[in-house]
C-alpha cells in the first residue's frame, strides 16, 4: 500500500485487494507495523463503494493512520480474521535461473513479492529438489547453480510481509534479483510469524494446523459481530 494525503479529504490510503474483500467499517491491522484502524470509506475512481473484491484498486480512508505511516508493501488486513503479520523467517521452494556465480548459504538478493522489494537472506539450503516431480535429491547442498531447484529456508533483512502460497498466492510468489538480473523465482511454503506486542494482543500465533488457526479465528469474528 502507499499513502497520500489529499486536500478537502484527507489521508488516503492506495492498495489493490489481492484476496477476500474490503467494505466500510471493518477494522483493519496494517503490517508489518501493527498499525490498526477502522474502515471510515472505499473509494474507487473517486466514487464511494460498499464493498471490493479482489482484484480492484481502491483507496481507504482512515482517521488514523497518517499518511506517513505507510509505505509500498504493506498490506492491511482484517483485524479479527487471521491477520497478516511480520515474517521472522520462511521457506521457499525455488528455481535457480541465472546464477551469478554458485549460490551458497548466505547469499542475500533482493526479492520481489508483490509490493515488496527487500534483500533477505539465504540462510539454509535445506534440499535439492526434482524441480518436475519434486523428489529431493540431495540435502543440505554446499551450493545451487542455473537449473536447480531447492527448498531454502530466508530471512527477510528488514520488515516484510508474505504468506504461504497454498493459502494467499498473490502474497507468497517471488522473483529474486542479484546485481540487475533475475536468479531464481519461487513460491513460499510456510512462513514463521514475527511475535509482537500487537500480534498478541490480537491472539495472532504460529498455529501448526493452519486449518484450525483459521477456525478459530472465524469464531473470535462470530463473536465480534454478535457484540456489535
Amino acid at each position: 500500500m502507499v499513502s497520500t494525503k489529499i486536500g478537502g479529504i484527507g489521508n488516503v490510503h492506495v492498495g489493490r485487494v489481492v484476496t477476500g474483500h474490503l467494505k466500510p467499517g471493518m477494522a483493519v491491522t496494517f503490517a508489518p507495523t501493527g498499525l490498526q484502524d477502522v474502515v471510515e470509506s472505499v473509494q474507487m475512481d473517486g466514487e464511494a463503494v460498499p464493498i471490493a473484491f479482489p482484484g480492484d484498486f481502491v483507496g481507504l480512508d482512515c482517521k488514523n493512520v497518517a499518511a506517513g505511516d505507510l509505505k509500498p508493501g504493506y498490506v492491511a488486513s482484517d483485524s479479527i480474521d487471521h491477520p497478516a503479520t511480520e515474517a521472522a523467517h520462511f521457506t521457499s521452494q525455488v528455481i535457480i535461473t541465472n546464477d551469478p556465480g554458485l549460490i551458497r548459504k548466505g547469499f542475500t538478493p533482493i526479492l520481489d513479492c508483490h509490493t515488496s522489494h527487500v534483500a533477505v537472506m539465504f540462510v539454509e539450503l535445506i534440499a535439492k529438489v526434482d524441480w518436475f516431480y519434486g523428489k529431493e535429491i540431495e540435502k543440505e547442498p554446499e551450493f545451487l547453480k542455473s537449473g536447480d531447484a531447492a527448498a531454502i529456508k530466508m530471512i527477510p533483512t528488514k520488515p516484510m510481509v508474505v504468506e504461504d502460497f497454498a493459502y494467499y498466492p498473490p502474497l507468497g510468489r517471488f522473483v529474486a534479483r542479484d546485481r540487475r538480473q533475475t536468479v531464481a523465482f519461487g513460491v513460499i511454503a510456510s512462513v514463521e510469524r514475527k511475535i509482537t506486542e500487537s500480534a498478541l494482543m490480537n491472539g495472532i500465533v504460529q498455529d501448526d494446523d493452519m486449518d484450525v488457526f483459521v477456525e478459530k479465528q472465524h469464531q473470535k469474528r462470530k463473536t465480534f459481530d454478535s457484540a456489535v
